[in-house]
C-alpha cells in the first residue's frame, strides 16, 4: 500500500567506511529483553500532558493509550512509536528527505541525489502552511511527544549506534509530512521506469502490447465492464495488497467484518505498528505507520476500513527536449556526506516538473530530456483524511473524508456495525494522466489532451455502497473501468476471484473464516498452466520412455493441487519446468531483459497455457524442459526448500556486523500470484521473498473488542527485545492476536501499564 524502506542497496555498499571502532563498541543483539523490562523503560511520572492518562501495554507490547484528553492522544502516539520504533523513524526521515549520506556516507549519494531529483518532498512547505488547523496541531502534539521521549531517554537505537551516531536533531511537523510523502510514492512511475528500461529492446513493442492486454481483462470490483466517462464528470465539475468487506446480510453476527493485508517490504521492524486510543472524542485501533500520527487501517467503534494500492495514474513523464531553454530553471542543493566532502547537485525544473532524466536513477536509461509531472508535487492533505476517518460514524462521513487526499491513489473499503460496505477510489486524478498513459511512456507537452489542467477529487470519482451480492474486494484490481483508466492497470485475477469465489460460497460467514481467506495459497493461473503443460506431457511419443528422475518429477505435477505450501513438491516441479521453458521459449524471442521481467510478472502463467494450447510450447521444448528441470529436482525437494524468507533488519547488509540483524531463514508459503502472496522471480534456484502479506488485520463490527492482527517480525522494533521477531511464529501458523478496543477490556487484559500525570505547574515541579 504504501512506500516502502529500501536503504538495503546503500547500506550493502558502506562497506569499511563504517569504521571497526564504532561497530566494535556495539553490544550483541540478544532477544532477551522481556516486555515488562521494556515497559519499565518508560517509567510513570509527569509528561506534558493535558490530563492524566495511562498506557497499555498487552504481551506482544501492542500500546493502547488511556488519555483523559483528546490532546494527549497524538501526544502518547509520538511517544510510543519513538520508544518502539526510533531506529526505523530515523531511516524513514532521512529517506524522505534525500539525507541518508549523512547517515552512511558516500555510498548514499546516489540514492540521495536521485530522491531529491524527483522532488518527494517538493509540497511539504506549503502543506504545513496550508493544512487544516486541527490537522496541524494533532501533527505538532505528535512531534512534542516524540521530541519528549529523545530528551527524556537518551539511549540512541542501535541502527544509530552501530554507525557511532548518538542521536540526531529534533523531529518536526515537516518531518512528519515528508514521510507522508514518502508513503505516498507513485507505484505507477516505479512500473514506468521498468519498462522504459526495455524499450529500445527488440520485440519491446510485442511484449508491452501482450502485457497491456493481460492486464486489461482484470475485472474491476464493482461496477459495470463498461468505462464511467471520466471526461464528463471534468466537464461537469470543472476540476499490493487484499481488502475484503462483508456485509451483514452474510455474516453470522449481523454486523459488517473487515479483512485486509497490506502488502509491502518483508524485514525486521515491519513497516506496521498496532495502537490504540480511547479519549472523550473516541476510540479506535488499528495498524499505524511511525512516523505518520494517523491508524491508516482499522476501526472506531462504528466503521472500520482497509485499502489496497490501486495503481492510480498520479504521474506521467514528459518529453521536454523540443522546450526551448528560457523555459527551464536550475538550482543548486548540497548533499551533506558523512566521512567525506559534501556535495552539490544541480536539479533542473521545467514547466510539467523537474527533469529526472539527468538524476542518477535514470540516467542509465537514456532518455531523451524528461521531466516528471506528480500530483504529489502540489500541496494535499492525506493527513486531514485519516484524521476524519478516525472519527467517522457512517458510510458518507467516511467517503467525504477524502476529499483533501490526493496520493497514492488507494482503494478504500469501508464496514459498518449496522451491515453496511462500500469502496471508495481515494486519489486526485487528471484526465490527461489516463490520456497519456493510454498513448505511450512519454507525453507530449505540446498535446492539449495530455495538459494536465484540472483535477477530480475523491468525492467525485465512482464509489460502490451495499452491492447485490453482499461483498466488496480489492486485490490491486481496477476498481472500476473508467474512460480515460484511473490507474495505470488491473492486476491478475488470482487474487481477486480467490477471495470472490470463497466469499460468494460462504454462508453466516465468521472471523475464522476471513482469517483463512487470507492464509490461502491457490493460484488458479499456475494450476491451469501446470494442467495445459501435463497435457502436451500425456501426448508425447516419448512419455513412456520417461527415465525415473522424470518421471519423478512428472508425477509430482500430476499431484499438485495448486497450492503453493511450502511442503509442495508439486509447486517445486512446476517451478522448475516453467524456468526452462521460459528460458527456451521467451529468451531467444524477446532477450534477458525483457524475459527477465517476464519472470516477474504474474502474466507468466497466463502467457505458458495459451502458448501450450496454441503450440508455440511444442513437443521438442517440453521434452528439453523436462530433461534440465529433472537435473534441478533432488529427492525430496518442495516449494520451500526453494522459496525462503530471511528474516532480518535492512542493517543486515552491512559489513562485519551485518549477522547480528539476520534472525532467521525460513521456508514460506504462497507465491506471486497467492492470496497469501510472496514474490518472487521464476527460477531454479533457491530465492529469498523480500515482498508481500507481512500483515494481518480481520475484525467483526458487532463487538469492539474482536479485533484481530498480526505481523511479520513484532511490534517492537528495539532490537534487542522479545517482542522484536515473536509474532513470526503467529504469522507463519497462521494465528492471530486479539487487541480489544473497550478500555475496560484493555484493562483487563493488558498485564503492563504505565501511569503519566500533567507535569506541575512552574514553581510546583518536584524532582522531574
Amino acid at each position: 500500500m504504501t512506500g516502502v524502506l529500501v536503504v538495503g542497496p546503500v547500506l550493502a555498499g558502506v562497506g569499511l567506511v563504517v569504521g571497526l571502532s564504532s561497530c566494535a563498541s556495539v553490544p550483541p543483539i540478544g532477544m532477551s529483553a522481556a516486555p515488562a523490562e521494556r515497559v519499565r523503560e518508560l517509567p510513570n511520572g509527569e509528561y506534558d500532558l493535558r490530563g492524566e492518562a495511562t498506557l497499555w501495554f498487552d504481551e506482544y507490547q501492542h500500546p493502547f493509550i488511556e488519555a483523559s484528553h483528546d490532546e494527549d492522544v497524538p501526544y502518547l502516539m509520538g511517544v510510543v512509536h519513538a520508544h518502539q520504533r526510533m531506529g526505523q523513524m530515523e531511516l524513514m526521515r532521512h529517506l524522505s528527505q534525500g539525507r541518508l549520506a549523512e547517515l552512511f556516507g558516500p555510498p548514499a549519494v546516489f540514492l540521495d541525489a536521485s530522491i531529491r531529483a524527483i522532488g518527494l518532498t517538493t509540497a511539504v512547505p506549503e502543506i504545513e502552511k496550508t493544512m487544516d488547523p486541527e490537522t496541524r496541531a494533532w501533527a505538532q502534539r505528535y512531534v512534542e511527544g516524540i521530541n519528549d521521549y529523545r530528551r527524556r531517554f537518551a539511549t540512541a537505537p542501535i541502527e544509530l549506534r552501530i554507525i557511532g551516531l548518538s542521536g540526531t536533531e529534533d523531529w518536526t511537523v515537516a518531518d512528519v509530512l515528508a514521510i507522508g510523502r514518502l508513503g505516498s510514492a507513485d507505484v505507477s512511475l516505479a512500473l514506468w521506469y521498468s519498462m522504459a528500461a526495455l524499450r529500445d529492446r527488440p520485440g519491446f513493442e510485442e511484449y508491452s502490447a501482450r502485457l497491456r492486454g493481460f492486464h486489461d481483462a482484470g475485472r474491476a470490483s464493482f461496477g459495470p465492464m463498461d468505462a464511467t466517462p471520466l471526461d464528463a464528470i471534468m466537464g461537469v465539475s470543472r476540476v499490493g495488497s487484499n481488502a475484503f468487506a462483508v456485509a451483514g446480510s452474510r455474516t453470522a453476527s449481523g454486523a459488517g467484518m473487515l479483512a485486509s493485508d497490506p502488502h509491502v517490504g518483508m524485514q525486521i521492524p515491519p513497516l506496521w505498528s498496532v495502537i490504540g486510543y480511547s479519549s472523550p472524542g473516541g476510540s479506535a485501533v488499528g495498524f499505524s505507520i511511525p512516523g505518520v500520527p494517523a491508524i491508516v487501517i482499522g476501526r472506531n467503534e462504528n466503521i472500520a476500513w482497509g485499502g489496497t494500492n490501486m495503481l492510480g495514474l498520479s504521474s506521467a513523464m514528459y518529453d521536454v527536449s523540443s522546450l526551448p531553454e528560457e523555459e527551464f530553471t536550475t538550482r543548486t542543493e548540497t548533499i551533506r556526506v558523512r566521512w567525506w566532502n559534501d556535495r552539490e547537485i544541480t536539479i533542473t525544473e521545467s514547466p510539467f516538473g523537474p527533469v529526472v532524466s539527468e538524476s542518477p536513477l535514470f540516467r542509465s536509461l537514456n532518455l531523451p530530456k524528461t521531466a516528471l509531472k506528480w500530483r504529489g508535487h502540489e500541496p494535499s492533505d492525506e493527513l486531514t483524511a485519516f484524521l476524519k476517518v478516525m472519527r467517522a460514524s457512517d458510510f458518507e462521513e467516511f467517503r467525504t473524508a477524502w476529499e483533501s487526499y490526493a496520493v497514492s491513489g488507494q482503494n478504500f473499503l469501508y464496514a459498518d456495525k449496522a451491515g453496511n460496505i462500500g469502496q471508495v477510489l481515494a486519489m486526485s486524478f487528471s484526465p490527461a494522466a489516463g490520456r497519456i498513459a493510454e498513448n505511450g511512456l512519454f507525453a507530449d507537452p505540446f498535446n492539449p489532451d495530455h495538459a494536465w489542467n484540472g483535477e477530480i477529487l475523491s468525492t467525485e470519482l465512482p464509489h460502490a455502497i451495499n452491492p447485490d451480492m453482499g461483498f466488496l474486494v480489492s486485490a490491486n484490481n481496477t476498481p472500476v473501468r473508467t474512460s480515460p483508466r484511473v490507474s495505470v492497470s488491473g492486476n491478475a485475477n488470482d487474487r481477486f476471484d480467490r477471495i470472490s469465489d470463497r466469499l460468494w460460497n460462504g454462508r453466516s460467514i465468521t472471523l475464522d473464516e476471513l482469517a483463512d481467506i487470507q492464509l490461502d495459497t491457490y493460484s488458479e493461473a499456475s494450476h491451469k498452466a501446470a494442467q495445459q503443460l501435463l497435457t502436451l506431457i500425456r501426448k508425447m511419443p516419448s512419455e513412456g520412455r520417461l527415465d525415473a528422475q522424470r518421471t519423478r518429477l512428472v508425477d509430482a505435477m500430476e499431484a499438485w493441487d495448486g497450492w503453493y505450501r511450502a511442503e509442495s513438491s508439486g509447486a517445486a516441479a512446476y517451478q522448475l519446468v516453467l524456468h526452462h521453458i521460459i528460458e527456451m521459449v521467451y529468451e531467444p524471442r524477446y532477450g534477458p531483459e525483457i524475459t527477465q521481467h517476464l519472470r516477474r510478472s504474474v502474466a507468466v502463467h497466463d502467457w505458458v497455457a495459451e502458448d501450450a494450447e496454441d503450440g508455440y510450447i511444442d513437443d521438442s521444448v517440453m521434452t528439453r524442459a523436462l530433461v534440465r528441470a529433472s537435473r534441478d529436482m533432488r529427492d525430496g525437494m518442495v516449494w520451500g526448500d526453494m522459496h525462503r524468507f530471511v528474516m532480518g533488519h535492512p542493517m543486515r547488509r552491512l559489513p562485519l556486523v551485518g549477522g547480528q540483524f539476520r534472525f532467521g531463514d525460513y521456508p514460506i508459503d504462497g507465491s506471486s500470484s497467492t492470496v497469501l502472496k510472496s514474490a518472487h522471480s521464476i527460477t531454479n534456484k533457491v530465492h529469498e521473498t523480500t515482498f508481500g502479506a507481512n500483515a494481518r488485520f480481520v475484525t467483526d463490527l458487532a463487538d469492539e473488542d474482536e479485533n484481530y492482527f498480526v505481523m511479520v517480525g513484532g511490534q517492537d522494533g528495539w532490537l534487542g527485545s522479545e517482542n522484536a521477531t515473536d509474532q513470526w511464529p503467529l504469522f507463519r501458523e497462521g494465528r492471530l492476536v486479539r487487541v480489544p478496543m473497550r478500555v475496560e477490556s484493555v484493562r483487563e487484559s493488558f498485564p503492563h501499564k504505565v501511569e503519566l500525570r500533567p507535569r506541575a505547574a512552574s514553581g510546583e515541579r518536584g524532582d522531574r
